[in-house]
């Protein structure tokens, strides 16, 4: 459990200096039948569940991550309503030894989820929205001077991602596919549902290859991205009747080195 206050606000109390003691339910801090005075305070919270399951046997693992920004008004809002301000992460990996080739092959997946649940609707007064898990008042988040920290998919992105790999020590030769919904908080809060934007959607292969050269180890991939909708631009020949996104295709290729000092050849 994490707290984050603009040093302005912070009081002298014992929990100004340690918040992450205070109570866990919205109604306890209520006072005349509101949480104004609290809410001044300005401290952004963050609560997160994470844990982990190595099966060596057959050589699997899954994890998962599950974390909460806003305060749950009670325990039972908490139960009915888990989704809230919320994200998570959830992953596998499965490593199986071919014989034949002398190598094994890695198969991954992972889902990272951002986007604000639809309880948004029944929540909160419009279709906007409100507090999600990039975004709080007054300090905003995880961000630095605005910009927001952590994630690097975006603010209110979601991505799932599927690899296969032959992996042989560090070296390594694999493939792999990924869908990448950019920035739905905004294009919901923004309400471009309601008109011919359709949501900006990446879509990839990507091919990895990984090599060790003595003391140097080489890692690179090279990934081509279809992006459809982007940005949520429409084609010029995009009409009222017959809608069409903007659709675009780019390259990205990263290469990176690390050498090591003191290796025993």
């Amino acid at each position: 459990r994490t707290f984050q206050q603009y040093n302005d606000f912070r009081g002298d109390s014992f929990y100004d200096w340690l918040p992450i003691f205070e109570g866990f339910q919205k109604k306890n801090f209520f006072e005349g039948g509101n949480s104004v005075e609290f809410d001044g305070n300005g401290r952004d919270q963050t609560i997160v569940l994470f844990g982990r399951y190595l099966v060596q046997s057959t050589k699997s693992e899954i994890y998962f991550e599950y974390g909460r920004r806003d305060h749950a008004f009670s325990w039972r809002e908490f139960l009915l309503s888990p989704e809230h301000a919320r994200a998570f992460l959830f992953g596998f990996n499965q490593l199986i030894k071919i014989p034949s080739l002398s190598k094994t092959l890695q198969i991954r997946s992972e889902i990272t989820h951002q986007q604000e649940s639809v309880n948004r609707y029944i929540r909160y007064r419009g279709l906007t929205g409100g507090i999600t898990w990039h975004t709080h008042t007054p300090a905003r988040g995880f961000v630095n001077y605005g910009q927001p920290l952590g994630v690097g998919i975006g603010t209110g992105s979601n991505v799932q991602t599927v690899e296969f790999s032959l992996v042989d020590g560090v070296n390594k030769k694999g493939v792999f596919f990924e869908r990448l919904a950019n920035n739905q908080d905004f294009y919901y809060k923004a309400q471009l549902q309601n008109t011919q934007r359709k949501p900006w959607i990446d879509l990839s292969l990507g091919f990895l290859y990984d090599k060790q050269f003595n003391n140097l180890l080489l890692s690179s991939k090279l990934q081509l991205i279809h992006a459809r909708n982007y940005q949520w631009q429409l084609h010029p020949d995009s009409t009222p009747l017959f809608p069409k996104g903007q659709n675009l295709t780019s390259m990205m290729a990263q290469v990176s080195a690390i050498y090591f000092w003191n290796k025993k050849k």
